[in-house]
């Protein structure tokens, strides 16, 4: 079945950074298979479950690598 999430703004992570407004993204299981205009994506994805985003921002999810490892190592060596 998967999900259509319609009405959104996408911020897109491919070579020419788009924003696409009133942006659509079709997904089955955990695979994007489908991103454009909500109009344009519509009528390709009609079994899918549709989830109206009412405007928000759908984006990448972020991986945060922030670590702290230099403080760990010198811990208690100014005492």
């Amino acid at each position: 079945m998967g999900y259509l999430l319609i009405n959104g703004t996408i911020i897109t992570v491919d070579s020419q950074r788009r924003i696409i407004q009133n942006g659509a993204l079709a997904i089955e299981g955990q695979d994007i298979v489908d991103i454009g205009k909500t109009g344009d994506l519509l009528p390709r994805h009609k079994d899918k479950k549709l989830i109206d985003v009412g405007g928000d921002i759908i984006m990448p999810g972020l991986i945060d690598c922030h670590v702290h490892l230099a403080q760990a190592l010198i811990r208690g060596m100014y005492l």
